[in-house]
């Protein structure tokens, strides 16, 4: 879904095509970003409790920036080529200058550290789902090192009241979610999928799949009959009942096993990570003539990079993950403080002149 928005919006911004995107719009983007916050909320409420703080951020910290920072590098090198190739026409292609130092100063280099800063864009111009994820990590970590994870269902209903009272007495305010700062960033409505899919990992006792799926996309389609204020909860709450839906028929052995969709799964990380440069430099190479064309091999394209980086990424991870898991205490514990402070000195940083 996430691919595909992106498809749209750069065959409309390249090659004027906006059909797809009128019809459209952001709903795949977005339904598909939503479902992916839902899946962490419900596997960091499975995962935090089997690890002491420490060994859980840092799990974390190896997990996501090894590989963002290896595609950040190999997309300015990509960017670079494509700028080449393309001038005098290479609108649309970013240089090594703008990605990594948008406003020409060394500050810019902290959109590497993923901490929410109020930024106009990132490297690979999806960063800013990434800023949600790694400081719900540090909201997990904080919770268990507080010695309260087992209040951490609890603790999202009352981060739900929050929310669902930034929602209500501003809904203006929700509108610049695509930016937020590590202040503002707690009161965005999408978070709801995070606590929606923390609730669903406390209650999967209790779902029964045919009901869960059916109310799922009865809540989500209602939303584009009569859209409200407080419509990216009841996206969040919809999405988040189908989520639950499919585990609970997984559990009971009734979602067949397909393993070219568990090998998308594993690579679901770097497709994310990559699928922006790769339908730029596609449409920009090919032109959007034949945009079904176009489409077609951006998206093959996408999975075959994400194949071969993507099981890199996952074997390396693993493999890195055994190494500090055996290593003395003190690694685990310096590398999570290392870096917690980063994020927080980056986040607050951030604050300054904006």
């Amino acid at each position: 879904m996430v691919v595909f928005y992106h498809q749209t919006v750069y065959l409309a911004r390249i090659g004027g095509h906006t059909t797809m995107h009128d019809i459209f719009g952001g709903r795949p983007g977005l339904y598909g970003v939503v479902a992916f916050f839902v899946l962490s909320g419900y596997l960091m409420a499975d995962i935090a409790p089997k690890y002491r703080p420490a060994t859980f951020i840092m799990h974390r910290a190896i997990r996501i920036y090894p590989t963002y920072w290896f595609c950040v590098l190999a997309a300015t090198f990509f960017f670079y080529w494509l700028w080449t190739a393309t001038r005098p026409n290479a609108d649309y292609v970013p240089n090594i200058a703008t990605m990594l130092l948008a406003d020409g100063v060394s500050r810019d280099l902290l959109r590497l550290t993923l901490a929410p800063m109020v930024f106009s864009d990132f490297p690979l111009g999806i960063e800013w789902t990434l800023l949600y994820e790694t400081t719900f990590y540090l909201i997990i970590f904080a919770v268990s090192l507080a010695g309260l994870l087992r209040f951490l269902p609890h603790l999202s209903v009352l981060w739900l009241g929050v929310v669902v009272w930034a929602m209500w007495t501003n809904p203006a305010g929700q509108g610049s979610y695509t930016t937020p700062s590590i202040i503002t960033l707690p009161f965005f409505g999408i978070n709801a999928a995070f606590i929606f899919g923390i609730l669903g990992a406390r209650l999967r006792a209790h779902v029964r799949p045919l009901p869960a799926l059916l109310a799922g996309v009865l809540l989500v389609a209602l939303v584009e009959v009569a859209p409200h204020r407080l419509a990216m909860l009841q996206i969040a709450a919809g999405l988040a009942s189908m989520v639950m839906g499919l585990l609970a028929l997984e559990r009971g052995g009734r979602l067949p096993q397909l393993l070219p969709l568990r090998r998308l799964g594993d690579w679901s990380y770097v497709i994310y990570l990559v699928h922006v440069p790769i339908i730029l430099g596609t449409f920009k190479l090919m032109g959007t003539g034949w945009t079904w064309m176009a489409m077609a091999t951006s998206m093959a394209l996408v999975l075959l990079t994400s194949a071969v980086i993507g099981t890199l990424d996952v074997a390396g991870y693993y493999r890195l993950k055994r190494v500090l898991d055996t290593a003395p205490p003190a690694v685990r514990i310096g590398i999570a403080v290392a870096f917690v402070v980063t994020f927080l000195a980056a986040a607050v940083y951030g604050l300054r002149g904006r």
